[in-house]
């Protein structure tokens, strides 16, 4: 018998890509045991309630806490490109390009224009 096609992964699944990836799970949890708002009650079964070993099993939102296992590169190693959309901006241009904070080694600016009716 065919299986039906399933279009979510497991908990061990995603904590087994994030090891492909090599990054390392720091810690895994549930959260929110109800997703209405009730006043009082549902502040105090999300925040106190689900947070008991017994209950959390019940929580509706799984997380994964994970951080890389390779060794950052500092800030200022890093080129940064900022993509502009500039359609009948013309009055804009060097206005963003003054005001463009240096970030990283090197800044790029990239201006996309289409079909503007100003001389962009």
């Amino acid at each position: 018998m065919p299986e039906k096609r399933q279009n979510w992964l497991d908990k061990q699944d995603i904590t087994n890509l994030l090891d492909v990836a090599f990054l390392d799970v720091v810690r895994t949890g549930r959260k929110v045991l109800m997703p209405r708002y009730v006043p009082l009650i549902a502040g105090l079964m999300n925040r106190y309630i689900v947070n008991l070993p017994l209950l959390n099993r019940l929580g509706l939102f799984t997380f994964i806490v994970a951080r890389s296992l390779h060794k950052l590169k500092p800030v200022s190693d890093y080129t940064v490109s900022v993509i502009v959309p500039a359609r009948n901006e013309k009055g804009n241009i060097e206005e963003i390009v003054r005001r463009m904070p240096h970030m990283g080694r090197h800044t790029e600016l990239i201006f996309v224009e289409g079909n503007s009716t100003d001389d962009t």
